[in-house]
């Protein structure tokens, strides 16, 4: 089904594109009111790690979560996630 494809797809991509990797929880749940439609939500518990994504044009980059968004972390914000994470000492 096409379900299972896109949950093995991002599962997928969650080992092989994201560094250190991630396994998602991932829950299927009905649209109330429309039985015929399903929805996948993944979930990735917090780490003491930041993350990098490598994307199609096989770059690796930091992103971060922006309220509703998904942005890529650049210059001082990259070093504020490293600084939180404790895997970049902070400016003495």
């Amino acid at each position: 089904s096409r379900l299972k494809k896109v949950k093995g797809k991002i599962l997928s991509d969650a080992l092989s594109k994201i560094r250190p990797g991630v396994i998602p929880t991932v829950h299927e749940v009905s649209v109330p009111g429309d039985d015929s439609k399903r929805v996948l939500i993944f979930q990735v518990m917090a780490t003491g790690k930041a993350h990098t994504f490598r994307n199609r044009q096989n770059e690796t980059k930091y992103y971060i979560r922006v309220g509703d968004s998904t942005k890529e972390a650049r210059n001082g914000i990259v070093t504020d996630l490293l600084v939180r994470k404790k895997q970049l000492e902070p400016w003495a």
